[in-house]
């Protein structure tokens, strides 16, 4: 595997660690789900993988309903940022 490559994967694997302890944290899960997003985008994921990752980890919240309900705002402001930053 390239250097980058392992690199990604270990962001990837922080920050969904990192997610997972939200639960934690009331009343921080909007906040932390966005950031959450925004750490996989930085280890190298796109759109579309970071959507099924966050369609998988929305369970992990304290209120799993309320995150799924997020994933579309989420998706369309990286869709926004990546357009803007092109």
């Amino acid at each position: 595997m390239h250097m980058y490559g392992s690199n990604f994967r270990k962001g990837q694997e922080a920050a969904t660690n990192q997610w997972r302890q939200s639960p934690q944290y009331p009343g921080e899960g909007n906040f932390r789900f966005f950031n959450y997003a925004l750490a996989l985008r930085a280890a190298g994921m796109n759109l579309s993988e970071i959507e099924n990752k966050l369609e998988s980890e929305a369970e992990h919240g304290r209120s799993p309903k309320k995150r799924g309900d997020q994933i579309p705002s989420i998706i369309a402001s990286l869709k926004h940022s990546w357009r803007r930053a092109g």
